[in-house]
């Protein structure tokens, strides 16, 4: 016997599948078109089609979306701002999304600036599309 989740699951796979295979499509075509006309015709830059895709997977996946759009990092604290949420951060490029500079970050949830001090390198992951610091831990040199 089937539990309802199971039940569930199987009632809307179809539906999860074909959304998938849509989206995928209209973003193609989109594209294809764009680069068919020269890329004169600009109605689907790379940026809007990552940000489709993302989007989408996030209706069918909120759980994989999230830890597809995370991008890591590693750099130096240089000050932390426990009072504004806040951590500034000496940074290596972090690739395909900034340059190596030297920047402040929001931080999620505030714990996450406890143990950390001046001076200390780290690995981060940043959500993009919050621009907020969600994970933070010391690394070795």
């Amino acid at each position: 016997m089937k539990t309802c989740s199971q039940r569930i699951r199987a009632q809307w796979l179809p539906v999860v599948v074909l959304l998938t295979s849509l989206t995928s499509y209209l973003v193609l075509s989109a594209i294809f078109t764009s680069l068919s006309n020269g890329g004169k015709d600009r109605h689907l830059d790379a940026s809007s089609a990552r940000w489709v895709l993302m989007n989408a997977q996030t209706i069918i996946d909120p759980r994989t979306a999230m830890a597809q759009s995370l991008v890591e990092g590693k750099g130096k604290v240089i000050a932390v701002i426990p009072e504004k949420q806040q951590i500034v951060l000496s940074h290596e490029e972090i690739k395909g999304f900034m340059e190596a500079m030297t920047m402040g970050y929001r931080v999620n949830p505030i714990s996450l600036l406890n143990d950390l001090k001046p001076g200390d390198d780290v690995r981060f992951s940043i959500d993009p599309k919050l621009s907020t610091i969600v994970k933070i831990s010391k690394s070795e040199k």
